[in-house]
């Protein structure tokens, strides 16, 4: 009897190991090893024929029990594609994205590396008024790399994200540039009514240019007006849209600190809002943009000054030289007041896009009159650019920026094709002057004419010619070439 019951046993356990379901019950032909040793078993009497059906019944049960709960599991992880991964999908869009089949976690890993040259020549007066020493052209003429970074960002379970981006400028150019994060956060989003909420290093949200990556704006370098805009930041902010992403809405605050993503040890702080809209949207190369911009700062080392309450606003022309050409030195002031206005048109291949960007400096003065009062500082540009080949430029409603530019053709020597060619030009202005506090930071003008060629969606080689002008010391011309990579 004992026997009979373990033989009984054995076979239990081991048809709940049987993937396919039990049919002798039904009556049809069964040739699976569980029934052969079930037969066995009938055969020599250790099983009636009714304790057999009653078991086959059971492992059937069993069986479609599997299955179903099998089927289950293989709708939730989705659909298999040849080439995924039995968790995780990767696929390469222009970079390495990857994403779980739930959906949620998603995540990619970029970069870019803009590598440059610069030439630049000055009149007499002006190189000696920028270098007594006499190596103006040494010291600018060179080539180097403008940025090289590389950064990782993704969703998890789809409420929240985050970013981490590292720029390795300094080590590649041997010289005193910033290595350092370019935006490090984790954030929370589909929040009601206000969208995302991030903490971390990231830009403040002020202007156009400032805000459009350095991958898609149009030019070499950004406007002289742009020594203006905060940059990257320490603190927290908010951003939505509404209006079917019509209008757009930032607001953060800030403490301040160098791009380096080192804070500021004293209390400095900032408080920086922007608003976009889209008063006419026809389709994506049909649109304009218009925005403002604020921002209260009390200044700090931050600003470029050497000491607390100081700052100090100095830019070189539209090209990456290392003599500034127009400088405030160190200001002294409490609080400062940024405003910009920001507007942009496009219309097929043609855009136009331009900024005002003014700083009220309150209690300011160079350190030595006897009266501080409210200086004001400022800034603008406009500037125009056509496609040749009829590409447009590309617009991020939901944030209210510029984006890349796909040629409708990549180029192929094999096929014949050219990529993308963009002509541009603008005119930038700045007055770092204002008598009354003395402050003589001077006044500088640029006309840049500028080619793009959009060898592909990730690719493009930049010329640049500048001609800059400081008021009351004279000329400069220069060129700036730069082949760009984004992965």
């Amino acid at each position: 009897m004992k026997k009979t019951i373990l033989t009984a046993v054995l076979i239990v356990s081991f048809s709940f190991c049987q993937a396919a379901p039990f049919a002798w019950a039904g009556g049809g032909e069964d040739t699976s090893e569980t029934q052969i040793l079930v037969d066995m078993l009938v055969d020599s009497g250790v099983l009636t024929g009714e304790q057999a059906k009653a078991f086959a019944s059971k492992a059937k049960e069993l069986a479609a029990r599997k299955k179903a709960e099998a089927s289950r599991r293989a709708r939730a992880r989705g659909p298999r594609s040849e080439g995924y991964g039995n968790l995780v999908e990767t696929r390469w869009d222009n970079r390495l994205e990857f994403e779980t089949r739930d959906g949620n976690f998603k995540g990619a890993i970029g970069g870019r590396v803009h590598a440059d040259a610069v030439y630049v020549s000055a009149e007499n007066d002006l190189e000696n008024f920028l270098r007594p020493g006499g190596d103006f052209n040494r010291r600018n003429d060179r080539a180097l790399i403008r940025r090289a970074r590389i950064y990782i960002e993704g969703d998890v379970y789809r409420d929240f994200f985050y970013k981490l981006q590292y720029d390795f400028t300094d080590s590649l150019n041997n010289e005193n540039e910033i290595d350092g994060l370019r935006g490090a956060y984790i954030g929370m989003q589909n929040i009601p009514y206000i969208g995302k909420f991030r903490v971390g290093q990231f830009k403040e949200p002020f202007s156009l240019e400032e805000l459009t990556s350095s991958n898609y704006i149009t030019f070499i370098e950004r406007g002289l007006p742009n020594v203006f805009t905060p940059g990257y930041s320490w603190g927290a902010g908010i951003n939505n849209s509404w209006l079917d992403n019509r209008v757009t809405f930032g607001l953060g605050a800030f403490r301040n600190s160098i791009n380096s993503g080192t804070m500021s040890s004293s209390n400095e702080w900032g408080l920086t809002t922007r608003i976009t809209g889209l008063p006419w949207y026809e389709d994506d190369d049909r649109l304009l943009h218009i925005g403002t911009s604020y921002s209260l700062r009390f200044p700090s080392e931050w600003r470029g000054g050497s000491n607390n309450n100081t700052i100090d606003l100095d830019t070189g022309p539209e090209l990456r030289t290392r003599d500034d050409f127009v400088n405030t030195t160190n200001i002294n002031v409490n609080m400062e007041n940024l405003l910009g206005f920001e507007g942009a048109l496009v219309y097929g291949p043609l855009s136009l896009q331009g900024e005002f960007i003014g700083g009220w400096m309150d209690d300011s003065y160079d350190g030595q009159v006897s009266s501080p009062e409210t200086s004001f500082l400022y800034g603008a540009y406009g500037y125009v650019s056509y496609f040749l080949t009829g590409e447009h430029r590309k617009f991020d409603k939901s944030r209210g920026e510029f984006e890349e530019i796909s040629p409708i053709t990549n180029f192929s020597i094999s096929d014949g094709t050219w990529g993308a060619w963009e002509l541009a030009a603008r005119y930038s202005h700045i007055d770092l002057n204002n008598k009354d506090v003395n402050i003589n930071g001077g006044v500088l003008n640029d006309i840049t004419v500028g080619v793009n060629w959009y060898l592909n969606p990730v690719m493009r080689i930049m010329f640049n010619y500048v001609h800059s002008h400081r008021n009351g010391i004279g000329y400069a011309d220069g060129v700036q070439a730069r082949f760009q990579v984004e992965f």
